[in-house]
């Protein structure tokens, strides 16, 4: 009875965490975000129902308890941190719930707490864990059968352009990360056996899963991969008892680094440049665009630490901090980045100086006791070298994005492979349980595997239900024949649920409020009911987070096209004031000036609106061509050319780097260009400011657009022979525009 109740206990724990490693072929496309409900969801529904059978297992037999390791204390102390970091933070009903998006917060490394628990007291031989990576490893080959047949072509995946692919993973970053730690599992299971065959296999599934792998085209991940293989290579070399590896290694090794400077000392040649996975590869650069503003965006994280150094923000409270330290040079960018797109600020930011000391201490004990468990001849020099290699290869990663469910997980099987090696080094053989009390522990482990399932059906049903609601609702707005009524009832009906997705509910719902702004044939009144509601909800989203600043502009914006459309005082004046809370909380934030100036627009108070834009302006100090396009715009509809060209004066001032030019990109000025001429004023004015655009204008000679509101000013002023050249110009750079020139030197010419 023991022996039978024990196998079916211990094999439904293995089997549940097979099943978790699964978890990236799911995708679920009636859910929003359907490449990451769907795996978090089955993650932490399979992780809670294995939970209860793992405790049925433990109290029943007690052999299988997790046993104490550098480890489990590490990862303990880590998860005791954040969850510390998550009660004190500025939003803890965020931090431990997180969003759609992400799917992570305190709930999340929870579930991922006990998966570590599970995994290293239900698998504890070699075999045990060869059993694990080889199902991972088959997983992972059906995910990268799918990217392959997504990269020729052979199946349509939703998203995806067939350049750089992602799979079942949703993101090429991901799917990356997921191949990379892969390489390392094929590592491992190569250096435990010695059947030719076996190895052959091994390095066919590392030459497929390479070659899709490289077409991710994610420079984090490839640095990732090089910095594993060099600390996996190095270790062969110094620490192999074998002369042929340690021979070996250092010829790879060798060739590694020569192959890699060669490539990057000719990376600018038209040979890499024609290329388009080369040259994404040879970009890798602190001088690049988004080397600069990752840059920008760990600074913002490091102003964040040090307004909150001890347990910090809490996690995935990022956008906060984001908001309030931003750089205005960041505009452009994004919007809005929840993620600082570095690990280790992350940790910094999430749990203070307390959160980031766990971290490290976790990965300083896993190095410890990777050391210890070749010392003791557990790992030999390659399982060593790999298993370090992986962690080399992770932070390395990490170093440039941020974890996600995927990488999450394997990191944590990492953990639970060496806590479970480094335990049976020192575990004492342990008789049989012994039988007193043996009903009672069936009876309360039978429970806990009850109570799971109803935990796991309670926490998740609504969620599930809210992410496939806002999916219907998106669904309502295309849908032949459909009301405002209706797109408001499935709205409700999401909002009902009352669970932690009815912020990014309420986020849609805004979008399709925005997207009716723009359809020309919705009603006035129904238009006004969308916004109203929309209006409702957000107010009661920034009461219940006052310092989510993004809402916060949000209903500013919304409040603004209620004023448009109704002309109410009251809803300007509470857009107005909406604005003035968002820059309380977000200062340097553009977005919000140019949300005050939009409201002042629509009130006709120019002046306002060019004031507003001018205090942001002022504070950007590199160029930025679609903010010179919004504030040039206001300070022209304010009639106010003078300040226009001390704009314009301060733009072409700033520095000059090749991603960031101060030329005037003139498709891009074409707008406001166009501006001058539908708003008028004093010819005199504009032709300054027109005059003033000239040197910065890129190939101003052949823009039609320019050339004609510079002709037409000049011809008002009398300046005859000008206007006469700028109109010659104009043929020149478009023969098809012959006829309206002509016309326009005729009348040149009665003048």
């Amino acid at each position: 009875m023991n022996s039978t109740t024990e196998k079916l206990l211990l094999w439904g724990v293995r089997i549940g965490i097979l099943l978790v490693f699964a978890a990236p072929l799911v995708v679920a496309p009636t859910m929003f975000f359907p490449y990451i409900t769907g795996k978090n969801f089955f993650f932490r529904i399979v992780t809670e129902i294995v939970f209860g059978v793992w405790l049925a297992l433990i109290l029943a037999f007690p052999q299988y308890r997790p046993r104490r390791g550098l480890v489990l204390w590490a990862l303990g102390a880590f998860i005791a941190v954040l969850t510390a970091a998550t009660v004190f933070g500025a939003d803890p009903y965020h931090s431990f719930w997180s969003n759609f998006e992400r799917m992570e917060g305190l709930v999340t490394y929870l579930h991922l707490f006990a998966l570590f628990l599970m995994i290293s007291s239900a698998f504890r031989m070699r075999g045990d864990w060869s059993l694990l990576f080889h199902w991972s490893l088959g997983v992972s080959i059906v995910v990268s059968f799918y990217g392959f047949l997504e990269k020729t072509g052979s199946i349509q995946v939703p998203g995806s352009t067939g350049e750089r692919i992602f799979s079942t993973l949703g993101n090429p970053i991901y799917f990356a990360a997921y191949l990379l730690f892969h390489f390392f599992i094929l590592g491992i299971l190569f250096s435990w056996t010695r059947n030719v065959w076996l190895r052959a296999g091994y390095t066919l599934v590392f030459l497929f899963e390479l070659y899709l792998f490289l077409f991710t085209e994610t420079r984090g991940a490839l640095l990732g991969f090089f910095a594993g293989a060099f600390v996996t290579l190095l270790l062969f070399v110094f620490f192999s008892e074998n002369r042929r590896m340690r021979l070996a290694g250092g010829a790879v090794l060798a060739c590694g680094v020569v192959f890699v400077s060669v490539f990057f000392l000719f990376r600018d040649s038209a040979l890499v440049q024609s290329n388009s996975l080369l040259a994404r590869m040879a970009d890798i650069r602190p001088t690049s665009a988004t080397a600069q503003s990752r840059f920008m965006i760990w600074g913002i994280a490091w102003d964040g630490f040090k307004e909150r150094p001890l347990l910090g923000w809490g996690p995935g409270n990022f956008i906060i901090p984001y908001a309030k330290y931003y750089n205005p040079d960041l505009f452009g960018n994004e919007p809005w980045f929840d993620r600082v797109h570095n690990m280790h600020f992350e940790w910094l930011i999430a749990g203070g100086i307390l959160g980031f000391a766990a971290y490290l201490a976790l990965l300083i004990t896993s190095a410890i006791v990777i050391l210890q468990l070749w010392r003791r001849h557990v790992f030999d020099t390659a399982q060593a070298a790999f298993t370090a290699g992986f962690f080399a290869a992770y932070l390395t990663q990490n170093t440039f994005v941020f974890d996600t469910i995927v990488t999450y997980l394997f990191f944590m099987l990492f953990l639970a492979f060496l806590q479970s090696m480094r335990a049976s080094v020192d575990i004492i053989p342990s008789g049989r349980p012994e039988n007193h009390g043996a009903n009672q522990k069936y009876i309360i482990g039978m429970a806990a595997i009850v109570i799971a399932i109803g935990i796991a059906f309670v926490v998740n049903t609504a969620p599930m239900r809210v992410a496939r609601g806002i999916i219907e609702m998106l669904n309502e707005t295309s849908r032949p024949g459909t009301t405002v009524l209706s797109v408001i009832s499935k709205f409700d009906a999401v909002l009902g649920e009352g669970t932690f997705g009815v912020t990014e509910a309420r986020e849609r719902y805004v979008d399709v409020v925005f997207q009716a702004s723009r359809t020309k044939g919705i009603g006035q009144q129904d238009f006004t009911m969308l916004v109203s509601k929309g209006i409702q909800e957000l107010e009661k989203e920034t009461e219940k987070r006052p310092h989510a600043v993004r809402e916060i502009i949000t209903l500013g914006k919304l409040l603004q096209l209620h004023f448009t459309a109704t002309g109410e005082e009251r809803s300007k004046e509470a857009s107005l004031t909406a604005y003035a809370r968002a820059r309380e909380l977000a200062p340097h934030y553009p977005s919000v000036y140019i949300g005050t100036a939009e409201t002042y627009l629509a009130a006709r108070d120019f002046e306002s609106a060019a004031q507003i834009m001018e205090v942001i302006f002022v504070e950007i100090t590199r160029p930025n061509q679609l903010f010179i396009n919004s504030i040039l715009s206001v300070s022209i509809l304010a009639g106010d050319y003078d300040k226009a060209i001390q704009q314009v004066a301060h733009y072409m001032g700033l520095a000059h780097t090749p991603q960031y030019p101060r030329a005037f990109d003139t498709e891009k000025m074409e707008e406001v260009i166009k501006r001058v001429q539908a708003v008028g004023g004093d010819p005199t004015d504009r032709e300054r400011f027109l005059e003033a655009l000239k040197p910065g204008l890129r190939g101003w000679s052949e823009n039609t657009v320019y050339l004609r509101a510079l002709a037409e000013v000049k011809a008002e002023l009398g300046k005859k022979e000008e206007a006469r050249e700028l109109a010659e110009m104009i043929v020149i750079a478009d023969t098809k525009l012959e006829s309206e020139v002509e016309e326009f030197l005729r009348s040149l010419d009665a003048s």
